[in-house]
C-alpha cells in the first residue's frame, strides 16, 4: 500500500497520506476524486491484467 500512496502523493491527486499492507489513510480534495479511482484502477490493471 505504500508504493500507492507514495505514487498519489507524487501526483499531486492526494495531499497526505500513510498507511501499511493492511491500511491506509489519506486526505485530498474532493475534486480529485475522479482523479483517484482512475489512478487506482490504472495501478490495478498494470499489477493483474495479462
Amino acid at each position: 500500500m505504500d508504493h500507492l500512496i507514495k505514487s498519489l502523493i507524487d501526483n499531486n491527486i492526494i495531499d497526505k497520506g500513510g498507511g501499511h499492507n493492511m491500511a491506509a489513510g489519506f486526505t485530498m480534495k474532493k475534486n480529485n476524486i475522479k482523479l483517484l479511482d482512475n489512478f487506482i484502477q490504472k495501478d490495478y490493471l498494470k499489477k493483474y491484467s495479462d
